[in-house]
């Protein structure tokens, strides 16, 4: 036998594997019949698989529709379910307003029914009740005119001296009796009139407050109103002293018409000055004798001295003892002693 090579070997195989599956298999007519029943069993086999396939495609795609539907469904009942509720809170709110129409219509019927009760009202129980509201805001114009009065003397008496003492009883005494005073006086008229008077009034005092208050600072002095002429000439001779007589007026007298200020500002509005009637103007009468009283009842305190209350009140002589008596007494007092030593 031939000896042959690895390599050969190997062409050789090759050539004989192409030789073999070049070669045309031939079968019987048994064994094509066989085989055409197995392909035709295949077919089958496929189209009923196809078939089940497009079954299964078409229930998916049935039950997908269904799924939708049902979304769908469950949407158009949600949205109902909004619509509803809606609804609802409309109808809620609808009846909400009915109600509050309703309430307002019983509170209007009230109203108007109290009206009708006030308007039967008997005249004297009107002008009782208008006397009640009269005698509650009566008292509040007086606690005005007694503290603005206090105020202002209190705060002269600091500027001018830089300190308070016992004596400052007095100014605060004779202001709140003098504050009573004027009180009965704007109490004679309409709301509007006494208003108007207590404007008046009010501007004249500070004014005179300021005016005390600037003329001491300028000549060291009170201003004597029965040489008016001469003590107008001497703050020509303290022309010096101008600027600091301004400068303490500035700083201390604008304070002073801070009722002024509050009167003006409120227009009578939050402090009322109604008509008083004669029970009133006597309790005011008898508030302000006991205030003046009192003050002359306590002037022996500080003893009977030279320049003390006493002295200064029972030996007022405007040329001797002016000062002493604006200091321990007041602007109030004072002016008051001028007064009645001009009138005796």
């Amino acid at each position: 036998m031939r000896n042959y090579n690895d390599k050969e070997l190997n062409r050789i195989l090759t050539e004989a594997d192409q030789l073999l599956s070049d070669i045309q298999l031939y079968e019987t007519p048994e064994e094509e019949r066989e085989r055409k029943q197995r392909e035709e069993v295949r077919r089958q086999a496929e189209e009923e698989a196809r078939k089940q396939a497009e079954q299964r495609r078409q229930e998916a795609e049935e039950a997908r529709k269904q799924a939708e539907q049902q979304q769908q469904e469950e949407e158009e009942a949600r949205k109902q379910a909004e619509q509803q509720q809606q609804e609802a809170e409309e109808a809620r709110k609808q009846a909400e307003l009915q109600q509050q129409k309703v309430e307002e219509a019983r509170k209007q019927a009230e109203q108007q029914q109290k009206k009708e009760k006030v308007r039967q009202r008997k005249p004297e129980q009107l002008n009782s009740s208008q006397e009640v509201i009269k005698r509650k805001y009566f008292l509040w114009p007086v606690l005005f005119w007694m503290g603005s009065l206090a105020f202002m003397e209190a705060l002269l008496h600091f500027s001018l001296y830089h300190r308070s003492s016992l004596h400052i009883l007095y100014p605060l005494l004779a202001s709140m009796g003098i504050g009573c005073f004027i009180a009965i006086v704007v109490s004679l008229f309409s709301a509007k009139v006494n208003y108007v008077l207590t404007v008046i009034f009010m501007v004249l005092l500070s004014g005179y407050y300021d005016f005390q208050m600037f003329y001491h600072t300028v000549t060291d002095s009170y201003f004597n109103l029965t040489v008016f002429p001469e003590k107008l000439q001497l703050l020509e001779v303290y022309s010096n002293n101008m600027d600091k007589g301004f400068s303490v007026v500035l700083s201390w007298g604008i304070v002073l018409f801070l009722p002024v200020l509050f009167l003006i500002l409120t227009g009578g509005k939050r402090l009322p000055f109604y008509k008083g009637n004669w029970r009133s103007r006597l309790i005011l009468l008898f508030a302000g004798m006991i205030c003046l009283i009192l003050m002359v009842l306590t002037l022996d305190i500080h003893g009977y001295k030279k320049d003390s209350p006493y002295v200064c009140f029972y030996q007022f002589e405007s040329g001797n003892n002016l000062e002493p008596a604006g200091k321990q007494l007041g602007i109030t007092v004072m002016t008051g002693l001028e007064v009645y030593e001009a009138v005796q």
